[in-house]
């Protein structure tokens, strides 16, 4: 690949293994420094079988609204901005379009986030993203422990978990544990997950 333009990311990616969705963070929008809509946008219109989560800091009914007007993908709601579990409630209800994705986000063993909301599965979405951010870039492989026990509390919840993922034996590991699926960056990008390995780990 010859540019770092995020298209470009995308179609080698799609180049490697016919992923199904796509995580996208919008780190200027994260940390209140604008952001980058139209880029997202346009991946999404040269990739429409592609299904994009987007986290770029929609944290409550109002900014989901907004986003409804002009959606770019299934949004991420972080742990750590909601101010009480309840919000997440109102940012999942209709007429907001797509449910959106909950990233429950850890530092280490220390939940970033309303504790009730920890401890109360019924208020989760459907899927929700165990988001280690001590894990990431670090080599220690992914939370095993974490995802073990997020599944005992909630049992029908499909648990995606990033963080740490160092090739293919994490990820044999967390299909093992009943992971629906790992965010994986770095492994992708310095070649340690490479197409056979991807299409063997597919295949039933």
């Amino acid at each position: 690949m010859h540019s770092s333009h995020p298209v470009a990311v995308v179609e080698a990616l799609l180049a490697l293994y016919p992923f199904p969705r796509l995580y996208v963070a919008d780190l200027d929008a994260l940390l209140g420094h604008g952001g980058h809509g139209p880029i997202v946008r346009q991946i999404r219109r040269r990739f429409p079988g592609l299904e994009l989560w987007v986290d770029d800091a929609v944290h409550g009914a109002a900014a989901l609204r907004r986003r409804s007007m002009n959606p770019a993908g299934v949004p991420v709601i972080g742990s750590e901005t909601l101010a009480t579990p309840f919000a997440l409630r109102t940012c999942s209800a209709r007429p907001f379009g797509a449910q959106p994705l909950l990233s429950m986000d850890f530092m280490g063993p220390r939940f970033l986030g309303p504790d009730r909301l920890l401890r109360t599965p019924t208020l989760w979405p459907s899927r929700v993203i165990l988001m280690s951010l001590s894990r990431i870039c670090a080599g220690r492989g992914p939370d095993l422990g974490l995802l073990t026990r997020m599944r005992r509390h909630g049992p029908h919840t499909r648990f995606y978990v990033a963080g740490g993922v160092r090739g293919i034996r994490d990820l044999h590991r967390l299909a093992h544990r009943g992971a629906a699926g790992a965010l994986v960056a770095s492994a992708l990008h310095d070649g340690r997950l490479q197409t056979e390995a991807l299409c063997a780990l597919a295949r039933p």
